[in-house]
């Protein structure tokens, strides 16, 4: 059968609905309360760019997120680049010492990439949705969280082959259909301590 158009756009609406309902946060209850926070990375060695009193690491943020899961979290990303290989001709982090990335905080992202593999190993279920990813790594550390894990579903999501173009850039992490995080940090070392980034976050918490 021949895909037309509009047969796109009904799946796709389709699709898109199924994301919407599954990832909604459960109501909040009367013995429960939302609160929001300010998340910011900053940028290494700019000691002219504090962090703001009261504003949240976005790195603690989503080690939080993947550490406190007990059932279900879902992460929703452009792409992965979490761990730094400077070993990799291919990688832009070639070249650089352990003490440079040190010093950049690469740490962080390998931190955040622990904590995911933590979750997953607890039998948490991941559900990790993405683009093609940025060369050289691609959808490799998605793909390496879903091998062998069962609970971990990983998909990657081709615009292109919709519409001729387009990317998944949300950038969304949910957990247990509870807490939330909205950001414009990639999933990526350097977005977490190489970038300015602002985003939100909300957590359901007892009162």
């Amino acid at each position: 059968m021949k895909v037309t158009g509009s047969h796109r756009s009904t799946i796709f609406i389709a699709i898109a609905l199924s994301l919407i309902v599954n990832l909604l946060p459960l109501p909040v209850t009367e013995s429960a309360q939302c609160k929001a926070w300010l998340v910011q990375s900053i940028p290494t060695d700019m000691p002219g760019l504090p962090r703001v009193p009261g504003v949240l690491s976005t790195g603690d943020v989503l080690k939080w997120l993947a550490s406190n899961s007990t059932e279900r979290l879902d992460v929703i990303a452009q792409y992965w680049q979490l761990i730094a290989h400077p070993e990799d001709p291919r990688s832009g982090d070639f070249g650089y010492s352990k003490e440079d990335l040190q010093r950049f905080g690469a740490q962080e992202g390998a931190s955040v990439y622990s904590a995911l593999e933590n979750a997953a190993d607890r039998n948490v279920t991941i559900r990790l949705l993405s683009h093609s990813g940025v060369y050289p790594d691609y959808t490799t550390e998605p793909t390496n969280l879903a091998s062998g894990r069962p609970n971990v579903k990983n998909v990657t999501l081709l615009l292109s082959d919709w519409w001729g173009s387009g990317i998944v850039h949300t950038k969304v992490w949910i957990s247990d259909r509870r807490d939330v995080y909205i950001g414009s940090a990639n999933n990526d070392w350097k977005s977490l301590t190489q970038v300015k980034n602002l985003e939100f976050t909300w957590l359901i918490v007892q009162k």
